[in-house]
């Protein structure tokens, strides 16, 4: 008879808390470096305020008035409510257990497939790819942690599955991955039926067609479940529209990845192929579907990177058992007549949980012991510079502003009345117009002076040391009215050729971002 110590973690468990504290305790900076964080908490402060899911930009000059999706609604009110209860710290760590539940999920996933130890292995080799490519303080963490629970019930394939539709129901309502989930099931779908496949197997007809109904009628409800929320079926064009050609090339989520600097997702790329090698005769038609088409989304855009280095791990676990069990252990005993533990899948997660729920009342209480190590663990991007927004304040200096992408975020974030932007992070709404014309300011094109006209910019604000900065300056006609190393504003001036320095933040401003 086997001892039961229902209150010992089992290894998934473990996994769960060590990886949620090293995350708290080293990736915090990684986490906030993304701009798009800090609209997505303003937005939601604004829902919450008004009681009203925003449809309209009430942000820029450029794009005023024009129809905004916020298909990431539901994602910006928890995010608000967070923030507005522990700050950037609080809502960094809330994101730090949700990735960590998602591991949990993943790991018992992975172990229906291969032992501990290689699930261990395997999950410790997704992490990196999971963790340094877009471990960020954002709404897509949440399709991280449902994409984790569909693949669950799907392996699992039992009554679970009918929860699909709820999943996706809510899904939809946090971020725009909620593709991801159908296709999952549309995946094991087909997978399941060319494995049954009449004639290459034992099967019959009517057999197979059985077996087709309840997955098939799952994902019609899923389907179904995908508009049930105030856009509808908006997510379906919207990874298509932002992954466009012009977005793709300059921004850095939508990029390819760039290996020379990823080395750990070249090495995991390498271990994947690896395996497909010697795997590739004895993998069923679900892995045989789903990892060529994930490595294909990876090598494309560094944001599916960490997608397919989750839903590729089972199948590294299924690969390397099966070799595991080519090689001579002999001297090795592959089994133990001594009783083994039945541990608890529970405890691990809930002690993970229960430390959150410390951090958090750390954060919302802010002690001065905590403070400390809040600001060194989670600050803002150190481009960003508080006298900017200490200046602007009092009103802007112009109408029309031409400004830094990033730095439209941070306005939106940091000031309660900002000043109407050129452009924020929000490429989808802007449209590829006026993102074109946007990277000719950012890549200092030879039409700069046209798009200064064209859209009758009056002031300008971008990192001191941009091309654009010094070459408004050479040109004349442009006064600074505020400079630090970080950023400096600039004002067309009443006369051309009338320049000097108003304002200097080096001289009368405390620099340090809040």
């Amino acid at each position: 008879m086997k001892p039961r110590y229902h209150l010992l973690p089992d290894p998934a468990g473990i996994y769960t808390f060590v990886i949620f504290i090293l995350f708290v305790r080293f990736v915090g900076p990684k986490a906030l470096h993304d701009g798009d964080t800090l609209w997505h908490i303003r937005f939601g402060q604004i829902m919450l305020e008004k009681g009203q899911i925003l449809t309209r930009d009430i942000f820029s000059h450029t794009a005023a008035d024009q129809p905004w999706v916020a298909h990431e609604w539901l994602s910006e009110v928890i995010m608000a409510f967070i923030y507005n209860l522990g700050g950037l710290s609080g809502l960094t760590i809330t994101f730090f257990l949700i990735t960590a539940l998602t591991f949990t999920i993943l790991f018992q996933t992975t172990r229906r497939f291969a032992g501990d130890w290689i699930t261990f292995f395997v999950i410790s080799f997704a992490t990196a790819p999971m963790a340094f490519t877009h471990l960020l303080a954002r709404p897509h963490i949440f399709s991280w942690l449902l994409g984790a629970l569909t693949l669950h019930f799907l392996v699992r394939n039992d009554r679970w599955l009918w929860f699909l539709p709820l999943l996706t129901a809510v899904w939809s309502n946090l971020h725009g991955g909620v593709l991801l989930g159908l296709v999952l099931q549309g995946t094991f779908l087909a997978g399941s039926l060319l494995d049954d496949w009449p004639g290459t197997s034992r099967m019959s007809w009517a057999a197979w067609t059985k077996n087709a109904r309840r997955p098939l009628l799952i994902l019609f409800l899923s389907t179904l479940a995908m508009g049930l929320n105030p856009f509808g079926y908006y997510p379906l064009w919207f990874n298509q529209h932002v992954s466009s050609e012009i977005f793709a090339s300059a921004i850095g989520e939508w990029k390819s990845p760039d290996f020379n600097t990823m080395w750990y997702a070249r090495l995991w790329v390498l271990g994947v192929f690896i395996l497909a090698a010697w795997h590739s005769r004895k993998t069923s038609w679900t892995w045989r579907l789903l990892v060529p088409m994930l490595i294909y989304q990876a090598l494309g855009h560094v944001r599916h990177v960490s997608i397919a280095a989750m839903f590729i791990s089972p199948w590294m676990a299924i690969a390397l058992r099966d070799l595991a069990n080519q090689i001579p252990l002999n001297a090795i005993p592959r089994s133990t007549e001594k009783p083994q533990l039945i541990l608890s899948k529970w405890t691990g997660p809930v002690v993970t949980a229960v430390v959150y729920c410390m951090l958090l009342g750390l954060c919302i209480n802010k002690p001065p012991s905590w403070q400390t190590f809040a600001i060194e663990r989670f600050p803002l991007p150190d481009n960003y510079s508080q006298g900017v927004v200490d200046f602007l304040k009092d009103g802007a200096p112009g109408q029309r502003l031409l400004n830094d992408y990033s730095w439209g975020d941070y306005l939106i974030f940091a000031l309660e009345q900002p000043p109407l932007l050129f452009i924020d992070g929000r490429a989808d709404m802007y449209g590829e117009e006026i993102f074109k014309d946007y990277l000719v300011a950012e890549n200092f094109g030879q039409d700069i002076d046209q798009i200064l006209e064209k859209y009758a910019i009056d002031w300008v604000l971008f990192p001191t040391k941009h091309a654009l900065i010094r070459y408004l300056k050479v040109l004349g006609g442009w006064k600074t009215v505020y400079e630090d190393e970080k950023a400096t504003i600039l004002v067309l001036a009443e006369e051309p050729g009338q320049k000097g320095i108003e304002f200097s933040a080096n001289q009368t401003s405390d620099l340090r971002v809040k």
